[in-house]
């Protein structure tokens, strides 16, 4: 098994992550594929010191094309079966090698739980439709809603067809080459919904393995820049409209911008609601515990 790893400033995040595969993997089935930031240098310098094969693009090429270069060039130097799919911002829990033995003739991919999430199932979420992708970008995909209207599972369940959380992915080489490469339209985000979503009209399956196998410190690369911070938000808004425009069209787009401004109003009067004096949530934790008791 190689293991992909693209790279976007966060030099820090990079070594950490190299020293907990170094347990796992030679560091020769390692690559980098650097997406260009005021660090590239220094990582550059880092994967020289320790010999690790590395990609340098000349330019921030988005998440989607630099895992598809990563791929390509795996491709062209040898036959392994599964890659790695790891974000430096991820820590391991387990050996990703053993994950192997869990896949059938069907799996395009794998994952397990996330340790960091609520609900360590999250790893797998409901492919979005404009409901779902409304209900969850307001900020209310946290309440659970019973399928098919929740924008996540209320628990975990092996039949779920759902999109792998792509932080910490094992892919199969010849689903990728049946499957085809990342959408590069979707810069980043959504490019892994899309590929569970083609993976599964080819007749394949995307698994969760129910371990705790890792944890991700989500958004670590923007950290710290407020420029960069604002770009990922953006990319991620224009990702979640392609992919409502790419399997639901027009229609499917005005309807999520529709729902998605009903949802914001009906939370902002709620919460507005919840903090009317004599209600419940502008009460402190004594009056709060007085009025449960007298209930």
């Amino acid at each position: 098994m190689k293991v992909l790893i693209v790279a976007y400033r966060r030099e820090d995040l990079l070594r950490r992550c190299v020293d907990q595969l170094r347990s796992y993997f030679a560091l020769s089935d390692l690559l980098i594929v650097d997406n260009r930031s005021e660090e590239s240098q220094s990582i550059a310098d880092y994967c020289l010191s320790m010999d690790i094969a590395i990609i340098r693009n000349e330019h921030n090429e988005g998440f989607a094309k630099a895992v598809n270069i990563g791929m390509r060039h795996l491709s062209d130097s040898g036959d392994d079966p599964w890659v790695f799919l790891l974000n430096p911002d991820t820590e391991l829990l387990v050996d990703p090698n053993e994950l192997v033995r869990f896949s059938t003739a069907s799996s395009a991919c794998l994952t397990t739980f996330d340790a960091a999430a609520k609900s360590p199932w999250d790893s797998e979420k409901p492919i979005p439709n404009p409901w779902r992708a409304a209900w969850e970008d307001s900020g209310l995909g946290r309440l659970r809603l019973p399928q098919p209207l929740g924008s996540r599972y209320r628990s975990f369940s092996q039949n779920h067809k759902g999109y792998l959380v792509g932080c910490f992915l094992l892919v199969s080489t010849a689903a990728w080459q049946r499957v085809g490469p990342f959408d590069e339209r979707f810069w980043l985000y959504s490019e892994e919904t899309d590929w569970c979503l083609r993976a599964y009209k080819e007749g394949m399956d995307c698994q969760v393995i129910p371990v705790l196998g890792y944890r991700h410190y989500a958004r670590q690369a923007s950290l710290g820049d407020p420029a960069v911070e604002v770009r990922s938000m953006n990319a991620y808004r224009k990702s979640r409209k392609l992919f409502i425009e790419k399997y639901w069209g027009g229609l499917g787009i005005r309807s999520y911008e529709l729902l998605l401004s009903l949802l914001l109003r009906l939370r902002r009067v709620a919460s507005y609601a919840h903090r009317l004096p004599g209600s419940y949530r502008s009460l402190d934790a004594s009056q709060r515990s007085a009025r449960s008791a007298n209930r």
